[in-house]
């Protein structure tokens, strides 16, 4: 018996065929005990021991299915929610706890079904916030929810665009239109675009936009961004159709007719 847990119970006072009974604490999952029972009589007469051996069971965990294994991140003024299972192989009652970053951070319990619910109360940041499930007899299971808090930044033209030049020779021209704008890290833009006349036609090819152009000319293009909360109106450029672009482009400007009158007046 090398090895194994030893356990002395003593008894005294009992009456002749009593039952005793005696609850054992601290003990082990999947360990081997030996019980040995011996009377002894007021006279201090000792009896031969009784000796019996029994295991304790494999108390397993609960388990925790479905629980996010990714940063969740929430915008200001917004909640979020999502929920996981727990269930205990070896069906023993469970209780769940948390503990850290608990602030902003609440959960309902229905049947194996854990609801959290995540308010932005905490400034903008990363958090963690540990999920504690145990059983009755102790075994436990932890789990960490990072959760970060984003700063809600609308769509906004921090770069304005240039004006272009394009000849009717070049083609379809694109323009990238994300190094414009900032806005929230968490949030994706959608733009739109739109030719004030029909010497351009403007679309819009994932974060580009592309003009083609189509007769020459001076045509104004406008712009949105969207993040599906707010959209940013401000962007827009003007666009002139040449002949070729290579071609040298000359610049008029009026005349001072008053000045050679006045050297016309004197030579006579």
């Amino acid at each position: 018996m090398k090895g194994m847990d030893y356990i002395e119970i003593n008894g005294m006072g009992h009456k002749i065929g009593e039952t005793l009974k005696h609850t054992f604490y601290d003990l082990k999952d999947n360990t081997t005990y030996y019980v040995a029972v011996v009377a002894v009589d007021r006279w201090g007469n000792v009896s031969e021991p009784m000796i019996q051996q029994f295991k304790t069971k494999l108390n397993h965990a609960p388990e925790i299915t479905n629980f996010p294994t990714e940063a969740i991140e929430v915008m200001e003024n917004e909640h979020k929610t999502f929920t996981f299972n727990v269930t205990d192989p070896d069906g023993h009652n469970w209780d769940i706890k948390t503990t850290g970053s608990t602030k902003g951070v609440s959960f309902t319990k229905k049947d194996n079904t854990i609801t959290v619910n995540l308010v932005p109360v905490l400034a903008a940041g990363s958090y963690t916030c540990n999920f504690i499930v145990s059983d009755d007899l102790g075994a436990k299971i932890e789990k960490d929810l990072t959760f970060k808090i984003i700063k809600y930044i609308p769509p906004q033209l921090t770069k304005p665009f240039e004006n272009y030049i394009i000849g009717l020779d070049e083609g379809v021209v694109t323009i990238p239109l994300a190094e414009h704008y900032t806005h929230s890290s968490n949030t994706k833009l959608t733009y739109q675009a739109n030719a004030n006349n029909g010497n351009v036609v403007a679309a819009i090819d994932n974060n580009n936009i592309q003009l083609k152009p189509v007769d020459k000319g001076v045509t104004r293009i406008n712009i949105t961004a969207s993040d599906g909360r707010k959209t940013s109106t401000d962007g827009s450029f003007q666009v002139r159709i040449v002949e070729k672009k290579s071609a040298p482009v000359y610049a008029v400007y009026p005349v001072p007719v008053h000045k050679y009158i006045n050297a016309y007046s004197t030579l006579k």
